[in-house]
């Protein structure tokens, strides 16, 4: 089993600025050494992609909880339908977005419970998953919470980046020297 030594690990959402992964893994008895470093996050776009996905919430919460009405035609001689007109693909269709919102809810669910700070897991909960729609969902938040908006707006940012871990949809930054080969050919 090899082992695993990390240096400066940054934890998301945490107010260490460097935010560089590196990794060393040692390989066998020790005189094979590999190093794997992993890119830096880009951490504006992963906060947006974080909150692109939590802006999904409500709706897929509305989903979770909509019913299904199928269209029943009465069956007459044999089985058949009266009418020859296709079946209704909706009620499969609503079924499927049921089934997706329910995965979506309890994996956005999971990610919250599992951030770290108490504080981010509120401000989220408030912000994204919590009442009904607003037009100005941080003033509510806000209100709910009872704190100021610029502790409100650096605790989002802080819990935006954390959970775009948890959610995995963290944007790594990629090094201007690093060339890919696709078909053949390098860029």
């Amino acid at each position: 089993m090899p082992s695993v030594a990390t240096k400066k690990a940054a934890i998301p959402g945490s107010h260490d600025t460097h935010r560089i992964y590196c990794t060393k893994i040692m390989v066998g008895s020790g005189s094979q050494l590999s190093q794997m470093s992993l890119l830096p996050i880009d951490e504006e776009k992963s906060r947006r992609r974080a909150d692109e996905e939590l802006d999904k919430y409500r709706d897929a919460r509305g989903m979770a909880n909509m019913p299904i009405n199928p269209r029943i035609t009465s069956a007459w001689r044999g089985g058949m339908p009266a009418s020859t007109a296709e079946h209704d693909p909706y009620p499969l269709q609503y079924m499927q977005e049921i089934k997706w919102a329910k995965h979506f809810l309890r994996d956005v669910d999971r990610a919250i419970h599992a951030l770290p700070k108490r504080s981010h897991q509120r401000l989220l909960r408030a912000r994204y998953c919590d009442g009904a729609e607003s037009d100005h969902p941080d003033l509510s938040a806000m209100t709910e919470l009872g704190i100021a908006s610029s502790t409100y707006f650096q605790r989002k940012r802080d819990a935006l980046l954390a959970i775009a871990f948890y959610l995995h949809v963290v944007v790594r930054v990629e090094p201007k020297n690093c060339r890919r080969k696709s078909g053949g050919k390098t860029e």
